[in-house]
């Protein structure tokens, strides 16, 4: 039996009980699972005010850690939909902020089923990569601190 997963809207203040809380209302409710999807208050302080950690701060990985752990207790799948600052992968604004200078970067994605001729040319496997000049300089997990390492060096070219 399929179970629906919902959006959960991180808009308010929260601590680990009302997390339990409401996975566990989410649980008896027989909802399989959710998107956390953060609505830091830097995004749209006026429609979002307050109440969440710093976006993007340890704080914050320790709330997402937390839900899913309790997510796993209940038996339900906990996803992270990070659109904190449309469009996705904008880290809400803060790295342009601090570094202008990779506005200009060009960012290709290159989907392999439908390119696979440029695909073949990269190493690479089913995780992001980012490759500047046909060298790859990062494979994995892409947090701030490569993320930001990728773009001054593609900004250095």
């Amino acid at each position: 039996m399929k179970r629906s997963l919902v959006f959960w809207m991180w808009n308010a203040p929260l601590d680990k009980a009302l997390i339990r809380q409401q996975i566990r209302e989410m649980h008896e409710k027989h909802i399989g699972g959710f998107f956390i999807h953060p609505m830091p208050s830097e995004f749209r302080a006026a429609d979002f005010p307050g109440g969440m950690p710093g976006y993007l701060s340890d704080e914050y990985f320790q709330m997402v850690r937390y839900a899913a752990e309790c997510a796993a207790e209940c038996g339900m799948d906990a996803w992270l939909y990070d659109e904190g600052g449309w469009p996705s992968g904008t880290v809400n604004g803060e790295l342009m902020a601090q570094h202008p200078e990779y506005r200009g970067v060009n960012i290709a994605k290159i989907e392999e089923r439908q390119n696979p001729l440029i695909a073949e040319k990269f190493d690479y496997f089913y995780v992001p990569c980012f490759f500047i000049e046909g060298v790859k300089v990062h494979e994995g997990v892409p947090t701030l601190e490569k993320v930001e390492n990728a773009l001054k060096i593609a900004a250095e070219v």
